[in-house]
């Protein structure tokens, strides 16, 4: 355009010249020296300078570096507003501190932004271009430009102190302490320090760090000396200290940044620069990449929205995982090829310790003793798909079934020891210390004998296993609460010394009312933990404080109405936010493997709503929110109702944002609703060390890995068609973003969440 040139370029080298435009160069990759009225500023990946017409300028660079660079008409400008000749832009990233880095952030966004636009040229993009281009005049003018009274009054304190500047500047090489300055100018260091800050727009020591670093890096790139004789040439005390200062700078060490910036010395006489072809997809991509990383990190913030953690310090918790469980129907079921599928993806990634199933409970074919063999292979064939993954047995054995199934207790005892046996034999290498055997009763109604009943199998199954984990089912009313009657068998088991090793909860809220009942919610957000508070404390009164419990039937939505309204009510960020609050009093946790073998086994019940897996290799949101909470094992540094920031490890962190919103799923449909429910959120995290990170942003939410989402929106096909079941599975991922970045002391994140969305980023220090 003909009065707004821009272009990417190679500089080498650029003479001293006196010009009649507003000049404005970013350096995208590589480095340069730009000199202006004399001065000199090494400028590395990111630094931005703007050069008013008034000033004379020249840029030494080398034949690596991308530099984009911007070329203003003042005449343009003048034009445009006739307030422009009354400002002094002062517009220099590498003089930069405290507030303005924000500035600039906003400001290298805008300015790649444009660049993109003029070399994409999409239809009608002059009018985006210079709509960019005024946003960018503007945020200009707001943060760097001072009027020229502004200028004049800045310029007479700067001469005030303008022989305090020229001394340090001068001597540099010395050792200057803010003391000994404010001693010569026979003032005291407080209003010393406050003085030199206002003449030149940083603190003593900085401004002094500033000059030592500028000439320590001409040196470097200008001249063969060691480091250590360019440390102590320009006024640090040793190499180890030029270093860090060097590394806090520049992200890198001054030997790596020798090597990778190396020139001859140049006397810059001949103009030599060339612009860059960059339309090339890869020359697109690294550009769109920048643009992301700048307007990511130069959104405005307000006070309520953003939360800064120091990465240094120390963790205010712990936060360890509890065991995770798979929920099947039957044993049997484990033959099942999907379910094989299944478990094999869920091992894969997730890491799973057991599955928990029914067993044990008959009928059984009565076959003679010597061909034992035929009448256990389907225990058997079961338990060797679950040896083979590397699961662990976790065995629910219903009283009430049982005593249909059998006329007998001494039968079924009988049999039980038989196959407990021959399964000992079998598997003589797999450690049954391990292994879980949950009893409970479904509705017999007869309390007195499953008492009896739990007393045999405890000494049937410590026989055969005797380090075998034996545990009881808590039985809960509608509200969470526990059931009385549970309470006080467990008492008496506890006063007879027949402890059990572990107890069990469903969490299924299905029962505390139906979904239109708004006046459940509230009730519903904190069911969980109300759930165990109930648990803990009824166990403490039972003389059985401690005691591992497992919640073996998770969910988060009561499901009485309909499976498609629970189907369609996205909570992923629901589910997480109740296990991280959680996770510290569970020994375990247990999904659902699958909803639709769930429901067709279950007939009507469909309480099993939140499973794993829709069907086949279909994942649901479940499966994606545990595998945001596999990776969360760490020191706490922050969390809060929003966000849990968490150290894995030295220079590796794991945050989470999630917007958890419990409200009737019917509202999820309403745009209105859905859009303020939306949740604006950032965090920056602080004393980092410096280097190269690995940053992978995931995105959770209902149009990303909401798996009835994308089922409505191909017209809900019949599900086991091959080509639907394919199409599902790769639609239903989150967005995931992966970057490689420096990064300095500091690494803002700003996200926006929709109603229970969930965005997770993963950072680590290459």
């Amino acid at each position: 355009m003909k009065n707004v040139e821009m272009s990417l370029v190679n500089i080498e080298s650029l003479p001293k010249l006196m010009h009649d435009y507003l000049e404005c160069y970013l350096v995208v990759r590589g480095t340069a020296v730009a000199e202006v009225n004399g001065r000199e500023y090494p400028m590395g990946e990111d630094d931005m300078i703007i050069i008013p017409p008034e000033d004379t300028y020249g840029i030494l660079g080398n034949g690596d570096n991308m530099i984009a660079h911007c070329r203003v008409s003042v005449r343009y400008l003048n034009d445009v507003w006739d307030g422009f000749s009354a400002c002094r832009i002062a517009c220099n990233s590498v003089c930069a501190a405290g507030e303005q880095k924000e500035a600039f952030r906003e400001i290298r966004g805008l300015f790649m932004k444009m660049l993109l636009i003029q070399l994409q040229r999409s239809e009608g993009y002059p009018f985006e271009f210079m709509a960019c281009f005024f946003q960018f005049m503007q945020y200009l003018i707001l943060h760097f430009a001072d009027s020229r009274g502004q200028e004049e009054k800045r310029e007479k304190e700067r001469n005030s102190f303008d022989s305090v500047l020229r001394y340090v500047e001068d001597h540099y090489r010395q050792e200057l302490t803010l003391n000994q300055m404010a001693k010569m100018n026979f003032i005291s260091p407080q209003y010393f320090s406050k003085q030199f800050k206002q003449a030149a727009g940083v603190g003593f020591l900085q401004y002094l760090n500033q000059i030592r670093l500028r000439h320590a890096v001409s040196d470097l790139l200008l001249t063969e000396d060691s480091v250590i004789k360019i440390a102590l040439q320009n006024g640090f005390c040793s190499a180890k200290a030029f270093t860090e200062s060097f590394k806090r700078e520049y992200r890198e060490t001054p030997s790596d940044y020798r090597k990778k910036n190396t020139q001859k010395k140049i006397v810059i006489q001949n103009r030599i620069i060339r612009e860059l072809p960059v339309d090339t997809e890869d020359g697109i991509t690294e550009l769109l990449n920048r643009i992301r990383r700048y307007e990511e990190k130069s959104r405005k913030l307000s006070a309520e929205n953003l939360v800064r953690v120091n990465a240094d310090s120390q963790a205010v918790r712990q936060l360890t995982l509890p065991a995770k469980i798979i929920h099947i129907n039957h044993l049997h079921h484990v033959q099942n090829f999907f379910t094989i599928r299944q478990l094999e993806i869920l091992q894969k990634r997730l890491d799973f310790q057991y599955v928990y199933c029914e067993a044990f409970c008959g009928p059984v074919d009565t076959l003679p003793p010597e061909f034992r063999m035929y009448r256990y292979y389907g225990e058997y064939k079961s338990l060797a798909v679950l040896k083979e993954l590397g699961l662990i047995p976790f065995f629910k054995i219903d009283y009430n079934k049982v005593r249909r199934n059998f006329e007998a207790m001494e039968s079924y005892l009988a049999y039980f020891e038989g196959l407990l046996s021959y399964l000992k034999e079998t598997f003589y290498d797999w450690p049954e210390g391990r292994w879980m055997f949950e009893l409970c009763d479904s509705g017999s109604g007869k309390p007195g004998e499953y008492h009896n009943f739990m007393k045999n199998m405890a000494a049937c199954i410590h026989r055969v296993f005797p380090e075998a984990g034996i545990g009881l089912r808590l039985e809960t009313d509608r509200l969470g609460n526990v059931d009385k009657g549970t309470m006080e068998l467990l008492g008496g088991l506890n006063d007879l010394g027949r402890r059990p090793s572990f107890v069990t909860l469903t969490g299924w809220t299905a029962e505390a009312g139906p979904c239109g009942g708004s006046d459940n919610f509230e009730m519903l957000a904190g069911y969980h933990t109300h759930l165990i508070e109930q648990a803990c404390s009824g166990l403490k009164s039972a003389g059985m404080e401690g005691t591992p419990l497992y919640m073996v039937e998770w969910n988060t939505l009561c499901a009485a109405d309909s499976c498609a309204l629970t189907g369609s009510f996205f909570r992923s960020a629901l589910i997480l936010r109740s296990l991280i609050k959680n996770a510290d009093s569970l020994a375990g946790i247990g999904f659902w493997l699958d909803t639709y073998h769930a429901l067709t086994e279950e007939s009507s019940d469909n309480r099993h709503i939140l499973a794993l897996f829709a069907n086949g290799t279909i994942k649901r949101p479940a499966y994606f929110v545990l595998d945001i909470f596999h990776d969360l094992a760490g020191g706490v540094l922050y969390e809060d109702e929003h966000l849990l920031v968490v150290r894995i490890k030295k220079d590796e962190y794991h945050i989470v944002f999630y917007n958890a919103v419990y409200a009737n799923p019917l509202l999820s449909v309403e745009p209105e609703f859905m859009e303020q429910a939306k949740k604006k959120y950032a965090l920056e995290l602080r004393h980092m060390e410096s280097g190269t990170y690995q940053i992978k942003k995931y995105v959770y939410n209902n149009s990303s890995d909401g798996a009835y989402y994308h089922w409505d929106r191909i017209g809900w096909p019949e599900m086991f068609d091959g080509e639907v079941e394919r199409y599902l599975e790769d639609a239903i991922v989150p967005g995931t973003t992966i970057m490689k970045e420096p990064v300095g002391e500091e690494y803002t994140m700003h996200v926006t969440m929709e109603m229970n969305g969930i965005v997770q980023y993963r950072i680590r220090k290459m």
